[in-house]
């Protein structure tokens, strides 16, 4: 009897593992049977989840609840106004897929989930899920590279009464300059899908003023964008030779540009978008009293430049979703397959810009996964200027990087690039140092007009995750570098420049764009003996 009873409970085993089997393999086939019959959506339920999780036992005390009672959640309104679908419309995967990005991409959200729940009534029932980041927070850092310092403290806003808008006061200093700013970003106003931005800065070589109101492209399917930009900006500059100041300047620029664009929308896998506008960049340079015995010996040449202009854009339709990449723990949604855009322009004395010349402007990308362990990306950069016979301000760039990953928590991770310049203006520097890649040396250590930056990193990340609000990584790294081609001081003859270092990451899950801290300790294996054998570098990121 029992053994009869025990071949019931196996029989009926199996035929549960066979239901439930059947009903995930309908679950993964319903999306495609959903858009295949064209069915409608009825219903869309919005979820605008906290900062902290208090269904987890991890996040499910005082502070965290504390923290959740003095948060403003995201309005469900907010969320609602950046899907792609709305009720009534046939269920679309590319636009619940595109949504999911949109969001994400927002700094209010750490993450994102949408996905068809269930039928009802004929109609699909879609579930949007977002998590906030804690939105309101003091803005206080402290920063090292290159052996120089800088600070800010103020504070943020990123989603200002649960609205989305941005709103950040504050005061940085840094090798150029201390900077009181204020600054307002509001990504849509109402359902237009307009975007305004405000910056203001009183700084202490100058100011900064900037206005903005666009509609961009905001999804693949997007049929017309438009919108202006003003920019009013007056600072001192400086050049720099072995990471020491050897001159200083003036420019005063002021910027104008309007345009507009439309776009057949997502057509098979690519979208092309087509756009036209004016634009004003002028630069004015002058002369400022020495400081610390260093004023100006070199002058660059005034610029103003009027013109119109016709651009291209051309976007493949292949994005995937990965983790722990270039953040931790989090998803992040990386664009392969092809990226491509140009931009002409012509200023002439008609218009009234001082010379008579072609601006423009270029950028390819490729990037593709062949499997699950690999991945790459290849970009190219030019812009310039066409006047007098020939080529100004010219500037090339390649850059390739790769990633192997071994498992979810080691990639090695390689990246090359390359810049090349032709009859750069004065205010064009090309440098290598601490501040952007050299991480062994000081700031803007090597300048010439042509460089090359080999970066190898063997990534580590971890579980590990402090009071659920950072996740903790670390690498160990091996940068090579070096710049070609004079100066007005004469070529570098630096050589190639290397260094070895290691360093830690933590990633803030609980703030915008997934900004990492990164602090490492790298030790140059070249350069002069003036130079510290031990370089400390702190910098908050948005990679790993």
């Amino acid at each position: 009897m029992p053994t009869e009873n025990h071949g019931r409970c196996r029989f009926l085993g199996l035929l549960l593992g066979l239901l439930v089997c059947s009903g995930l393999q309908a679950a993964r086939l319903d999306r495609q049977k959903l858009e295949a019959e064209g069915t409608v959506i009825g219903e869309i339920r919005i979820y605008a989840g906290d900062v902290f999780d208090l269904e987890q036992p991890e996040e499910n005390g005082f502070l965290y609840r504390l923290a959740n009672r003095w948060h403003v959640e995201t309005r469900e309104g907010t969320i609602e106004r950046l899907l792609l679908f709305r009720v009534g419309d046939a269920y679309s995967e590319q636009a619940v897929t595109e949504s999911e990005r949109l969001l994400r991409s927002r700094r209010a959200f750490f993450d994102a989930r949408i996905r068809p729940l269930r039928m009802k009534r004929g109609k699909v029932v879609i579930e949007v899920r977002t998590r906030d980041i804690w939105s309101l927070r003091p803005a206080l850092q402290f920063g090292r590279s290159g052996g120089r310092n800088r600070a800010s403290a103020g504070f943020e806003e990123l989603n200002f009464l649960g609205l989305g808008m941005q709103l950040s006061l504050g005061y940085s200093s840094d090798k150029d300059r201390d900077s009181r700013f204020a600054a307002f970003r509001a990504p849509q106003l109402g359902q237009a899908r307009w975007e305004f931005n405000l910056v203001a800065a009183n700084n202490s070589d100058g100011h900064q003023y900037r206005l903005g109101l666009a509609r961009p492209f905001f999804a693949l399917d997007s049929r017309w964008s438009a919108g202006f930009d003003l920019l009013d900006d007056e600072r001192r500059e400086q050049r720099y030779r072995h990471g020491e100041t050897i001159d200083r300047y003036l420019d005063d620029q002021r910027g104008f540009n309007i345009q507009a664009g439309w776009s057949p929308g997502l057509v098979g896998d690519l979208t092309q978008r087509f756009t036209f506008g004016a634009a004003l960049e002028e630069h004015r340079f002058s002369a400022v009293a020495p400081i610390d015995g260093i004023g100006t010996t070199l002058l660059p040449a005034d610029r103003k430049l009027i013109y119109p202009w016709i651009g291209y854009e051309l976007v493949q339709n292949r994005f995937v979703v990965e983790q722990n990449r270039d953040q931790m723990g989090r998803a992040e949604d990386i664009l392969l397959g092809w990226h491509a855009s140009a931009r002409l322009g012509l200023a002439t004395g008609t218009f009234g810009a001082d010379r008579r010349a072609w601006i423009y402007q270029s950028a390819l990308s490729y990037g593709d996964r062949p499997n699950d362990a690999q991945s790459w990306l290849i970009s190219s950069a030019i812009s310039g200027r066409y006047e007098n016979g020939g080529s100004a301000g010219t500037l090339s760039t390649i850059d390739g990087r790769y990633d192997h990953r071994f498992n979810d928590f080691t990639t090695t991770h390689v990246r090359l690039r390359g810049d090349i310049g032709h009859n750069l203006d004065l205010d064009q520097p090309l440098a290598l140092g601490g501040d952007n890649g050299l991480r062994g040396y000081p700031y803007r250590y090597a300048n010439g007009e042509r460089s090359a930056l080999l970066t190898v990193e063997q990534r580590f990340y971890t579980d590990w995750y402090p009071f659920h609000l950072f996740r903790v990584g670390g690498a160990v790294f091996v940068d090579a570098g070096r710049v070609w081609g004079d100066t007005p001081e004469g070529p570098d003859e630096l050589g190639v420049l290397k260094d070895i270092g290691f360093g830690l990451r933590l990633a803030n899950t609980r703030s915008g764009l997934g900004r990492v801290i990164h602090i490492d300790i790298a030790h140059p294996l070249d350069g002069g003996a003036d130079i510290s054998r031990l370089q400390l570098l702190i910098s908050t990121e948005q990679s790993f």
